[in-house]
């Protein structure tokens, strides 16, 4: 089962789509976001708001950085955890930005040898 934890408006879900994999679930607690879901890939997902908190993990900083694929050692640094959580909130995963670089620089090379992408 392919599981989405807070999709937000669907971005990832639709990047997923194009590569030909879909995801089976989505859960999100905000309202907003769920409707948006909804509004942009046509399927809502688990909304849960204060029946779900009761189920929620709390992660710390170190954890989630380490789950976005973050070295163990890598740094936010702000004075406010409100601070490093919206930096850790915004930053593209490593291994993401890995996987993109790989497929710009495999069309890139294509493009070079003069092959259609």
């Amino acid at each position: 089962m392919n599981l989405e934890l807070f999709p937000c408006s669907g971005g990832m879900a639709e990047g997923f789509r194009r590569a030909g994999i879909t995801f089976d679930l989505a859960f999100d607690a905000w309202p907003e976001a769920c409707a948006s879901y909804e509004a942009n890939l046509g399927h809502r997902p688990v909304c849960g708001g204060a029946q779900h908190r009761r189920l929620a993990v709390v992660l710390s900083e170190r954890a989630a950085t380490i789950l976005q694929g973050f070295p163990e050692t890598w740094r936010f640094l702000s004075p406010t955890k409100t601070g490093r959580w919206s930096m850790l909130g915004q930053a593209m995963p490593p291994p993401l930005a890995e996987a993109v670089a790989r497929a710009v620089r495999e069309q890139m090379e294509r493009a070079a040898r003069g092959e259609a992408a």
